[in-house]
């Protein structure tokens, strides 16, 4: 019986050559998959091996195109590890070396001089007494420098340079393909105060090349598709590589069982939401036949959730992907036929006769916004039923200190608040989610929850997830975070929603999405001393310790020096307009097509201002972000910043970048506005960071929280 060969795909270098290739081309590529199957594929493949490279091996994709795909074969395995034209394929094949690394990697790296050596013994001038603390890595021996993965010829230069000269060569090594995407993250976290026995590798276990072969696809650094139908689906989505690639802390937070609740942190771009998916399906074959949820704050995210959904093959009749305020909706409704939830202020506002009220108190150091906003953040969003309880309570983040007299004034308007609400048949949605968690707490209707971006989500809604799910279960709440991103919710301490996540959580530190010109640009809108006062408010001393020590900050793993953000100050609307037109010309010339380019702006009416011009000169049809299908070829996504939150394109367009902040700051009170602004810049940094190749931000006169620099328009 002929032996059927195991045909799996190198995690880098082959999900990038694959975005070059076009839809034929990815079929032919479908069918060579089948044929490396075989013992010996058909002669049309001219498989061969390539030339003074005996590890290497060859075929040809099709008949017209001349590309070559490179193969690495060996006991039973065939890896598909670079497609390409023809020479460049074969220039690609003569420059890099696979292997298997001491961690069970497979790796295919840039060999120097042709050949790396098999037991690199790197020699190291011992320095005396050196600074450690100026040369990071002339603490450690060079064998365990190279364990971790650094070339041998470097071993010598790295431990001679300084912290930030160090970290700017590491990414340098990494973007050479010198070094490979899990031994940048080893010596990342090493130089950033990572004990080394966390990061050595396992003791040495003689393995065989099948047991090799099938760690490694257990690590992540080689994919075997399961059938057919997953490799046909990724071939068609290879822009989203997530479909199949996980990094190994993305994996163990997918694949760990935890004792209670549990949270990922990370930066923009780690792959929160990609984690949720592949847990979510995880937990649908850990647990089956028991109902799991998955939700998140916005409506546009909760769209793309359910797409992503599809394309993974996770959907189920056990998972429900749902918005949470279209879930608190739908079994309000159930509840109380007759209830409506007002979920915009003004409206609320007018239906209580607010004014009237306001009227009532005869405090005019007390302004109208204030009342407000301690009703809406303190009274109603901590669920206050008496008037004790609000004399008692702590105004977690509200700053100006409140007199009990005071407080019996004020609860004199909240508590007719809630008179005219109840005789109105109106609800809070902060009332709808209380009320709700206490129906469930008894016998919650979900086997496990799982959150993403639960940054936004208030004291109501995470009382009310933590009632979806069984109290003394393992796996039952699952929360993706990033307080950076937080642009709703006022920050709260976890400890008051009663969440202990500690030794149960996972921090994301690789950003696969931004390029590190993107990452860099986007920081500066925030001050990284804000980052580490929001560490605090997590409750978790390790993520404390890693935004003193190593900052906030995702380690970017792209460069692209030739097409950095593009600052753009420009002298009138019409203006800005024809600029943005001529941006999208340059990326539909340098080959991102229109549906993969998003324009966002503060308002949905700036962007509504701006577009038709670009419309009309392309002949496009605009698609509002976030309707859970990607756009078709003839459209282009447009609209708020808001709705591109959770989201990623090639490119994004930040238009009237001078709405931020939004003037309405200056009808806060003064206690709120410090708040106000913060968020103001949490929402613009969310905006530039869903770009994975190209960010353009424009605007006219002052864009406050935009570094001076940009190019007059």
């Amino acid at each position: 019986m002929t032996q059927q060969i195991e045909v799996v795909f190198h995690r880098t270098h082959f999900s990038k050559a694959l975005e070059k290739l076009s839809n034929e081309q990815k079929q032919a590529l479908s069918r060579l998959v089948r044929d490396l199957e075989k013992q010996t594929p058909p002669a049309r493949y001219h498989y061969k091996q390539v030339r003074g490279r005996p590890y290497w091996r060859s075929a040809r994709l099709d008949k017209s195109s001349g590309y070559r795909v490179i193969i690495y074969e060996d006991d039973g395995y065939r890896v598909i590890c670079y497609v390409a034209p023809h020479d460049d394929a074969y220039r690609w094949a003569r420059r890099v070396k696979p292997q298997f690394n001491d961690y069970s990697e497979f790796v295919v790296l840039e060999s120097l001089m042709g050949e790396a050596p098999e037991q690199p013994a790197p020699e190291v001038e011992t320095v005396p007494e050196p600074d450690l603390a100026r040369y990071p890595f002339a603490a450690y021996d060079p064998m365990v420098l190279v364990k971790l993965g650094a070339p041998p010829e470097e071993v010598k230069t790295l431990q001679t340079l300084e912290r930030d000269d160090l970290e700017a060569r590491l990414t340098e090594l990494r973007q050479q393909n010198r070094i490979s995407e899990p031994a940048h993250e080893r010596l990342y976290l090493l130089l950033h105060g990572e004990p080394i026995e966390k990061l050595l590798p396992p003791a040495q276990v003689i393995r065989s090349v099948e047991e090799a072969f099938k760690e490694a696809i257990r690590r992540g650094t080689l994919w075997q598709p399961r059938d057919w139908e997953e490799l046909e689906n990724y071939l068609q989505h290879s822009w989203e590589r997530w479909l199949v690639f996980l990094n190994s802390s993305q994996r163990d937070a997918v694949q760990r069982l935890f004792s209670g609740p549990a949270r990922v942190t990370g930066g923009p771009g780690t792959g929160k939401t990609i984690v949720a998916l592949h847990r979510a399906k995880a937990l649908l074959q850990r647990y089956p036949n028991q109902p799991i949820f998955l939700t998140t704050f916005t409506r546009s995210l909760a769209s793309e959730l359910k797409r992503r959904a599809e394309l993974l093959r996770a959907t189920s009749s056990y998972l429900t992907i749902q918005h949470l305020d279209e879930f608190v909706q739908e079994k309000i409704k159930h509840y109380y036929l007759s209830v409506k939830i007002i979920y915009n202020s003004e409206e609320l506002k007018q239906k209580l006769n607010f004014k009237q009220l306001y009227a009532q108190l005869r405090r005019p150091d007390l302004s109208p916004d204030f009342v407000w906003q301690e009703w809406e953040q303190v009274v109603d969003a901590w669920d206050i039923q008496t008037e004790q309880d609000y004399l008692n309570l702590e105004r977690t983040g509200r700053g100006r200190a409140l007199d009990p007299n005071t407080r019996r004034a004020l609860w004199l308007i909240f508590s007719e608040i809630r008179t005219r609400l109840r005789n109105a048949m109106l609800m809070t949605p902060n009332q709808a989610c209380y009320d709700l968690s206490r129906r469930f707490r008894a016998e919650p209707p979900f086997r496990c929850v799982l959150v993403d971006e639960a940054q936004d989500f208030g004291p109501a809604q995470m009382n009310l997830l933590i009632s979806l799910a069984p109290a003394d279960q393992p796996d039952n709440l699952f929360f993706c975070v990033d307080t950076a991103q937080r642009i709703y919710a006022r920050s709260v301490p976890w400890k008051k929603y009663g969440i202990e996540v500690r030794g149960r959580s996972v921090r994301l530190r690789i950003n696969y999405r931004n390029t590190l010109e993107i990452q860099q640009q986007s920081e500066r809108v925030l001050p990284e001393q804000t980052q580490i006062e929001l560490a605090y408010l997590m409750d978790d001393p390790e993520a404390v310790k890693e935004a003193i020590k190593v900052g906030w900050r995702p380690i970017p793993c792209l460069r692209d020096p030739d097409h950095p953000p593009v600052l753009c100050r420009c002298k009138s609307r019409p203006d800005e307009a024809e600029k943005l037109l001529k941006w999208v010309k340059q990326c539909k010339e340098d080959g991102i097509e229109y549906h993969h380019i998003a324009i966002v702006g503060r308002t949905k009416e700036v962007v509504d201002e701006l577009v038709p011009p670009l419309l009309q000169q392309f002949g496009l049809t605009p698609r509002p972000i976030g309707e859970g299908q990607l756009a078709s070829e003839h459209e282009i996504n447009i609209g708020t910043a808001h709705a591109i939150k959770g989201l990623e394109f090639r490119a994004v367009a930040i238009v009237a970048a001078d709405l931020y902040p939004l003037k309405t700051q200056e009808l806060l009170d003064f206690e709120m506005r410090e708040d106000f602004l913060r968020r103001e810049r949490n929402l613009l940094y969310t905006a530039m960071t869903r770009p994975r190749e190209r960010l353009y931000i424009s605007w006219v006169g002052k864009a406050p929280f935009l570094e001076e620099g940009a190019h007059e328009g």
